[in-house]
């Protein structure tokens, strides 16, 4: 007998179950149904036997069950548990025939959902799928892999436990029945949640690139390069214009936040004082400058292992800068003449010209309080001596001007601040007063000199 009522059962409870394409193309169920529930109790009564169900799958009998409503709960067992993807209407096709039955051949339905599960295991196996923002990426066999890899990748953006961190993709994985072309193996379940999925782009070489570089940014190696762009051991980078590169496109991300400290150096500034006194090219540095030191406290956003968002929590000065001090000279410079050599005095403590030890072949500039004072050049020239010797004029300098016709020298200096070859320019500090040499006090002997003979330095300035 055939039952209309029960083949709309089956068509409207099971064929309407959608599950992946591709497993349905592998499976083809046959349940075969012994008539229904009041015709199996008039045939029990009358002929005082029991009678029950048969469930075949492919033409093979599985189980005998008691009646219809088992074949209910079994749909619905193995519904629950077969996880949809791409969706397709399945096809199912009821058949029954009568059969006796003992109380001890009826097989429970989580007895049969086994038997089937086992039937079906080529074309749909039991595993736990990853799925990110509800789309199944695979599934896999080993629910404790799954759930340690995913704690992995936390944990290789995070070091301290006690930071708090999460994906930023909707994560969650699912126990059930799965199609076997959607479970893959461990190893490639690693790959897909800690690198992402593979994939080759083209990259064009700059003239800025190099081997190197590329192999950081793409995080690759040359050995890939060559073996993917079928390169020569001996290929040079820069003679190529676009390669393939693998790259790996991220399916989950790791969004983490934690403190960070950060010192900010504070660079001084520059405060110039000017001097009318002082001639144009002259520079005195009266105060050193120190850079200042500030300390950051922040609250740092990341995703991966880029920042996103940074909040300053806290800011504090360990460091306060100082202003460089510096004063400069305003006075214009008179080429035609030389310039005085020492600006803290004009005095000449002893002139050009004969005197009871001899004739001085120079001038002597002192006052009280000259020790140390600045020593300038005369005139721009190039410095043809710079030391110390047995001549009386102790540390000293000379500088010759207009291509050798005119010398200046500098005598009884305390330090030398110029070296032998060196080009100096009209006002540059070349030495400090001092008290060196053939000397009775802290003073400077200078000289003018034409074609090497000595004159009177007052006639030219």
């Amino acid at each position: 007998m055939y039952n209309k009522s029960l083949e709309f059962f089956f068509k409207k409870n099971i064929t309407k179950h959608y599950i992946n394409p591709s497993l349905m193309k592998n499976i083809r169920v046959t349940l075969i149904v012994l008539s229904i529930l009041t015709f199996i109790s008039t045939i029990s009564y009358w002929n005082n036997q029991n009678y029950g169900l048969i469930l075949s799958y492919n033409g093979k009998e599985i189980a005998k069950i008691q009646d219809e409503k088992v074949c209910e709960k079994i749909n619905t067992i193995i519904k629950d548990q077969i996880i949809n993807n791409d969706c397709e209407e399945v096809s199912l096709i009821p058949e029954y025939k009568i059969v006796s039955v003992k109380n001890s051949e009826i097989v429970s339905p989580d007895e049969i959902k086994n038997i089937i599960s086992e039937e079906l295991k080529e074309n749909i196996q039991p595993a736990t799928g990853l799925y990110v923002d509800n789309k199944l990426i695979f599934a896999n066999k080993n629910k404790d892999f799954l759930r340690n890899t995913l704690s992995q990748l936390k944990s290789k953006y995070i070091k301290d436990k006690n930071l708090c961190s999460s994906f930023v993709e909707d994560i969650r994985t699912e126990y059930g029945l799965y199609s076997s072309d959607e479970i893959i193996s461990d190893d490639e379940a690693k790959e897909l949640i800690l690198q992402g999925k593979k994939d080759i782009i083209s990259y064009e070489i700059s003239e800025n690139d190099n081997l190197e570089l590329i192999c950081e940014k793409f995080k690759t190696t040359a050995e890939k390069i060559k073996e993917l762009n079928n390169l020569p051991d001996d290929f040079q980078i820069e003679n190529l214009g676009t390669i393939r590169i693998e790259v790996f496109k991220k399916i989950i991300h790791v969004k983490y936040s934690h403190v960070e400290q950060r010192e900010v150096e504070i660079a001084f500034e520059s405060i110039k004082t000017e001097d009318s006194t002082k001639f144009t090219n002259y520079k005195q540095i009266t105060q050193e400058g120190i850079n200042g030191l500030d300390v950051y406290v922040d609250e740092v956003t990341y995703i991966d292992d880029e920042e996103i968002t940074r909040i300053n929590i806290s800011h504090s000065t360990i460091q306060e800068k100082i202003d460089e001090q510096v004063t400069i000279g305003t006075k214009q410079l008179d080429d035609n003449n030389l310039l005085w050599p020492v600006t803290y005095t004009k005095n000449i403590s002893s002139p050009f010209g004969y005197r009871e030890d001899g004739f001085h072949t120079g001038i002597d500039i002192s006052s009280s309080g000259i020790a140390g004072q600045d020593i300038l050049a005369c005139s721009n020239g190039v410095v043809t001596y710079s030391a110390s010797d047995n001549s009386g004029y102790g540390k000293h300098i000379i500088i010759s001007h207009e291509d050798g016709k005119i010398s200046t020298l500098y005598a009884h200096c305390s330090k030398l601040l110029v070296s032998s070859g060196d080009r100096v320019i009209k006002g540059q500090k070349i030495a400090e007063v001092g008290s060196t040499g053939k000397s009775t006090g802290n003073h400077l002997h200078l000289e003018v000199r034409i074609n090497n003979k000595p004159v009177n330095p007052k006639n030219y300035f």
